[in-house]
């Protein structure tokens, strides 16, 4: 039963990282009956840019009041250091709120990233010169998870966070979720068929992009091997 001081605020959020199945855990949580999702994905409200500037009567209006947990899931979030302030902005409104962090190899999380703004005939540059760019520095930034999550250990403690491997949620989908409604504190053991769906998948075999320059390779690595220390083990 939920006992949130704010009713009608997010009681966790899914936070990232980006192409990382954030889409299908959304959709897989909003199945459980004691969870309620915003029709809106990535609602992005405390990255500060125009839906923060809305207020705060505009994000209560996303959620519904109830007994059951509502969630959020904007993968904005972890995008720093382009987007700044954003653990500080949540926990001035919601110190004692959870988070799911959700992870997947970081140079595979940046080849699909990439491969998807082609899909939707973004401008982007070619691979081989993606790293030279603002939006390359961003997606190195994007993947390396320890920085990310560091930003939030300023606010908050790591007992509020989650942390899921994207081959977990894909291959041992039950155990995953089970241990997600655990941390969540409703029944784990709650089982619908959409949860046999995977949601944004691309079926098509991406073109080789070649290779990610290897000084910026081993910076990557070196926060994924802190991370895989730090949180993701524990």
């Amino acid at each position: 039963m939920k006992t949130a001081f704010n009713p009608s605020l997010p009681d966790f959020l899914i936070i990232g990282a980006s192409k990382c199945a954030t889409t299908s855990l959304h959709a897989y949580l909003n199945r459980h009956p004691e969870i309620q999702m915003p029709t809106q994905k990535e609602l992005n409200y405390f990255t500060g840019k125009s839906n923060w500037q809305k207020g705060i009567e505009w994000y209560r209006s996303q959620f519904q009041i109830g007994p059951h947990l509502n969630g959020e899931a904007s993968p904005s979030y972890t995008h720093y250091p382009s987007m700044t302030q954003v653990p500080k902005r949540i926990f001035d409104l919601l110190p004692k709120i959870k988070f799911i962090y959700i992870v997947r190899d970081p140079l595979e999380r940046i080849k699909s990233h990439f491969a998807h703004r082609i899909k939707l005939k973004k401008p982007t540059p070619p691979f081989r010169d993606l790293f030279y760019t603002d939006l390359g520095r961003d997606f190195v930034a994007w993947s390396k998870y320890h920085m990310q999550i560091s930003q939030y250990l300023n606010y908050f403690d790591l007992k509020q966070f989650c942390f899921i491997h994207l081959d977990d949620l894909n291959y041992h989908r039950a155990e995953t979720l089970r241990s997600v409604f655990s941390f969540l504190e409703v029944d784990p053991n709650f089982w619908d068929w959409h949860y046999h769906v995977r949601y944004h998948v691309n079926r098509k075999t991406a073109k080789p992009l070649g290779d990610i320059p290897q000084p910026i390779k081993d910076e990557i690595l070196e926060d994924w091997r802190l991370f895989r220390k730090d949180f993701l083990l524990r």
